[in-house]
């Protein structure tokens, strides 16, 4: 009898441990789900079998998969992700593009295909049994953590893409595709002349039937159009038709649209965290008003073009900052500058310098046409290259990738100033803040030198006749240049010549050392670094190595509290030796040092009034007027419009950018700084130039 209850009580003891965990019962259930409606699909789908009919086949995998999980197979974990990443992603582009090529589907399966895919992936990561598998395999469990964030995020992209071409479809794709006017035809009209009109691959800039019958120089900027010529030549195969260019210049915007999602996400993810991000790229992907309306197939205008370009610089320059106020100190920075070429070569920044360098140089060695376009596709191509090339330090990567955005923003609208005027305002704002809590400040200076450096690189070649680049995009991108390139250079002269003065210092203390009393002898420790030294020891220590105005604040204060608890140590002073107090007027000048670059600007502002009006003239398209005002676009914005526009967002934003201003006031963050700038610039544009509203994204 005990042994009959020992092996029945065995046997349930066997059948307990056999039981799966509850959370793969949930995704057994779940893939079951899908299944079915994947079976049922193809029950009732015509006799003809479609796109979505091989989909619903491939899906019909999900049932031995099913059986796997239960089982708590370990081929059933790669085959459930093997299965289901591919559907996620390719059944909302199957949707977006299904009116224009005839895809029949049904939206009870995309969804399914959707809840499941979100679903199952987090819930099968959470489960400790399969969760060992990736404990031996660090790269892919890195890579396998991310799918859900990613998974939720192409979704929210697929969204967006469905909003603006299935809804909006009926409207544009009718007897012939109706762009939206005026600018979008007229776009449309430059892309086929440069591809019928035997101009291929440039597009004119002049137009001799406008303003007849001298015709007129056009204005429009070329990144724009040459990215709708050159996918169109790419996927006609070099025989381009009419078909294929209306079908890409309509899709074009809702596109760009469409990716708005990513930058955003990535904005918010590194302001607050990944949910953040999420929750701002779900609201940019169903923001209504101008943002839509701009953004939906058949308005082939740049305005979206603008928007996605401008929040990428904004994205790079985010990342930039963050990296290098945690990866740069003063010593660094400091160091980094007194570097040889030499070790400029064999440093791992090199590779990507070249890189940086052979974009800006192949402009010399080929049409500029296709510089545009092939410089375009290395610049989104650089992250992955230089994920498998030599990476380089990711505050110089993120900082040169704003700089070139910023550059093709610029391309793709030429009177994109006010955007310059943007990082430039944070920049010297967010120095000067600095400098008046006593914080260091010239990682501000390292992140906004290549920004305004290499987009004058880019520009510089579009100078001139035919191009509608002038005199006010080199000045505005050279002042930012100058201005944050001189507290570097002055803080460098200003080191090197209290270095110059320690080591002349040195040289008494130790001619004094006999002189010091026998107390002073003994050991002491440094409050900075914490090295031990005698007494005549630790005074040459703190004066060559930490008494320097390149110290911070709070170490000077660490000194002064040393020697003032340490009197024996006033024999030094009484030598003539004065570590803390000791400052020439060129030092003591350096420490206000935070002023130069709103200095340089004021100086910058009254030499262009008087010789570069150009430049200030910019601005007037805050507050238009005369004919300016006939342009739809272009007038000033009441309350009434504001809601036609924007609705809801628009008002919420004060109360959120006041909340920003309180996060700012609370800790000094460069992200959250650079933010609320933006968002002030914007909305100051937005009650001016209505126009200028699309690239606030609400």
């Amino acid at each position: 009898m005990h042994s009959q209850d020992g092996k029945g009580t065995g046997r349930e003891n066997k059948k307990v441990m056999s039981a799966p965990p509850l959370s793969l019962e949930i995704i057994t259930i779940l893939l079951v789900f899908l299944g079915l409606v994947s079976l049922i699909s193809l029950l009732y789908a015509p006799s003809k079998l479609s796109v979505q009919g091989i989909l619903n086949i491939v899906a019909l995998a999900v049932f031995p998969i099913a059986y796997g999980i239960w089982t708590e197979k370990k081929w059933a974990f790669y085959a459930t992700l093997l299965l289901v990443e591919p559907l996620i992603l390719i059944y909302p582009i199957i949707a977006a593009f299904s009116p224009h090529f005839g895809i029949e589907y049904n939206w009870i399966s995309l969804l399914s295909f959707v809840i499941v895919g979100l679903s199952v992936v987090p819930i099968l990561l959470s489960n400790e049994n399969y969760g060992e598998i990736l404990k031996a395999r660090t790269k892919l469990q890195t890579v396998i953590k991310k799918l859900p964030i990613f998974n939720a995020l192409f979704i929210v992209f697929g969204v967006a893409l469905i909003i603006r071409t299935v809804l909006p479809y009926d409207t544009v794709f009718k007897d012939t595709v109706r762009f939206a006017s005026d600018d979008a035809v007229f776009h449309m009209r430059l892309v086929e002349n440069a591809l019928f009109g035997n101009h291929f691959p440039s597009r004119p800039f002049f137009d001799a039937y406008t303003f007849f019958p001298h015709g007129t120089a056009l204005h429009f900027a070329p990144l724009f159009d040459q990215i709708i010529i050159f996918a169109t030549w790419i996927i006609s195969l070099g025989a381009p038709t009419i078909a294929v260019m209306e079908a890409v210049g309509a899709y074009y915007p809702a596109i760009l649209g469409a990716l708005v999602v990513f930058p955003v996400y990535i904005i918010g993810r590194e302001l607050y965290n990944k949910y953040a991000g999420l929750i701002a790229a779900v609201l940019v992907a169903t923001l209504p008003g101008q943002f839509l309306s701009r953004s939906v197939i058949g308005f082939t205008d740049h305005h979206i073009a603008e928007t996605l370009l401008s929040t990428i610089a904004v994205m790079f320059l985010v990342l930039a900052l963050k990296r290098a106020k945690e990866e740069l100190s003063e010593g660094d920075i400091l160091n980094r500058l007194a570097k040889s070429p030499r070790e400029w070569m064999k440093s791992k920044n090199f590779p990507f310098l070249c890189y940086i360098g052979v974009i800006v140089l192949l402009f010399q060695v080929m049409p500029w046409a296709w510089w545009v376009f092939i410089s375009f596709i290395l610049f989104l191509l650089a992250p992955l290259i230089f994920s498998f090339w030599k990476k380089p330090d990711s505050y110089l990567l993120y900082a040169c990738l704003a700089g070139m955005a910023l550059g093709f923003y610029l391309l793709t609208w030429y009177a994109g100033l006010f955007f310059i005027f943007i990082m430039f305002a944070y920049g010297v704002i967010h120095y000067t803040i600095n400098g008046l809590r006593g914080e260091r400040n010239e990682y501000i200076c390292i992140t906004l030198i290549p920004i305004f450096l290499i987009s004058l690189l880019m520009l510089l070649p579009f100078l001139g006749y035919p191009f509608p680049y002038g005199i006010s995009h080199v000045g505005s991108l050279s002042i930012g240049l100058i201005t944050f390139s001189i507290p570097l250079l002055y803080r460098y002269l200003i080191t090197k010549f209290s270095y110059r003065r320690d080591a002349v210092s040195e040289k008494g203390v130790k001619a004094e050392a006999h002189k010091l009393p026998q107390k002073i002898g003994n050991e002491y420790l440094c409050p900075i670094c914490g090295k031990k030294s005698k007494g005549i020891g630790i005074v040459e220590h703190i004066k060559t190595k930490h008494s320097g105005d390149s110290e911070t604040k709070s170490n000077r204060v660490k000194i002064k509290h040393f020697f003032a608890e340490h009197p024996e140590l006033s024999a030094v002073k009484k030598s003539g030796i004065e570590p803390m107090h000791s400052y020439s007027p060129l030092e003591k000048i350096a420490r206000y040092d935070f002023l130069l670059p709103l200095f340089t600007t004021i100086v910058f502002l009254g030499l262009s009034f008087v010789f570069f009006p150009s430049i200030i003239s910019s601005f007037g398209a805050f507050t238009p007027g005369g004919t300016g005002l006939t342009i739809a676009e272009v007038h000033p914005m009441d309350l009434g419009t504001a809601w036609i526009w924007f609705t809801t967002p628009f008002f919420i934003a004060f109360f959120a950018m006041a909340i920003l201003a309180m996060n700012i006031v609370r800790r000094n963050r460069p992200e959250e700084l650079l933010l609320l700038v933006w968002s002030i610039i914007i909305f100051v544009a937005v009650g001016g130039l209505g126009a200028f509203g699309i690239e606030g994204i609400g």
